[in-house]
């Protein structure tokens, strides 16, 4: 995770990437009326997930995405997700926020706690990321997808504000309650050990399936700690896909790249960077109640965190590495 204020660094031109598919989506968020939904029972749904890109510190984010995207059309998703920590609303970043905006491909994001460093709001990010509210939910093929905001402020918490607050915890009982639907819920903070409130969204939504008499919660989707991860609190299966770009180190700074492309973005010599980007495809069979991952693997750009002697445990040192692990899973699965 970058510093509050990343630096400003030359920027390579976008990779004009669209992508063209067909998908029935149904916006809800907390203030507006809910449009109505068409899902198309019995088709499975498939997504492509890109987490923690941090435009603001990498010296090749457009590459990386254009990378994502040109994958994500070959295998025909019928959405892309970012989870967030994409980039700030800064000028520096007007390109490659406009070709995400841009792509034909339902599209949709989190907000993640970098993504308003340097002072911008969080409305502010989430119109840059073509977001209807910072906080929403659509349907998709016969699965209600719902895209949290972690970045409440809390008074009593210093440091990044991690919570999503009672308001929109409310929103999330009221909305869940609407239907029966199979539900993927996407957070950029991970909430069994992130998000302050993290206990209550969990209570939530095991409420939910315990309402429905069934898993009906499918996952609670992260990404934040650039790791590689799958837990099960409260039986809710809770993944974390691993950045698209580095690990972060903080005051182990080293060079991994050139002089120039150091000097150019200060904040790189305090990560580990990938050598080649990281995403998910992640593929739903609501009507099996099946998840699966498709995950890939690329290598250290210089030495790694563990070559550079950073403190960590046996467990996180398992969970940090450049991959994101292939998975399958049923719905209510907790290991």
């Amino acid at each position: 995770m970058p510093p509050p204020t990343p630096p400003p660094h030359t920027r390579r031109t976008f990779l004009k990437t669209t992508l063209v598919a067909g998908a029935a989506l149904g916006l809800e968020w907390g203030c507006g009326t809910p449009q109505a939904a068409a899902p198309a029972q019995g088709r499975r749904l498939k997504l492509a997930l890109i987490a923690d890109l941090h435009n603001d510190v990498m010296p090749d984010g457009p590459e990386r995405l254009a990378a994502f995207l040109a994958a994500a059309r070959a295998g025909q998703v019928d959405a892309v997700v970012q989870l967030g920590d994409f980039a700030t609303p800064h000028p520096r970043n007007a390109a490659l926020l406009a070709g995400w905006r841009g792509l034909d491909l339902p599209r949709h994001s989190v907000l993640g706690n970098h993504d308003t460093d340097g002072g911008f709001q969080r409305t502010a990010a989430a119109a840059a990321f073509g977001m209807p509210a910072c906080h929403y939910s659509v349907v998709t093929n016969g699965v209600r997808l719902v895209f949290l905001d972690g970045n409440i402020p809390n008074p009593k918490v210093k440091g990044y504000a991690c919570s999503l607050g009672q308001e929109q915890l409310d929103w999330l009982d009221a909305l869940l309650a609407t239907d029966r639907l199979p539900v993927l819920v996407f957070v950029h903070q991970p909430p069994e050990n992130c998000l302050h409130d993290g206990k209550q969204l969990l209570d939530l939504l095991a409420k939910a399936n315990q309402a429905a008499g069934t898993a009906r919660i499918l996952a609670c989707v992260s990404g934040h700690l650039h790791q590689d991860s799958f837990r099960a609190p409260q039986g809710i299966p809770c993944v974390e896909i691993n950045s698209a770009s580095y690990y972060w180190v903080g005051g182990h700074t080293h060079r991994s790249m050139s002089e120039e492309i150091h000097k150019k973005c200060p904040s790189l010599a305090s990560t580990c960077p990938y050598e080649g980007p990281l995403w998910a495809v992640l593929t739903v069979d609501a009507a099996a109640g099946t998840l699966e991952i498709e995950g890939m693997q690329t290598r250290w750009v210089g030495p790694s965190p563990q070559d550079l002697k950073v403190k960590m445990t046996a467990q996180e040192s398992a969970l940090i590495t450049p991959k994101i692990s292939a998975r399958h899973w049923k719905a209510g699965q907790t290991t």
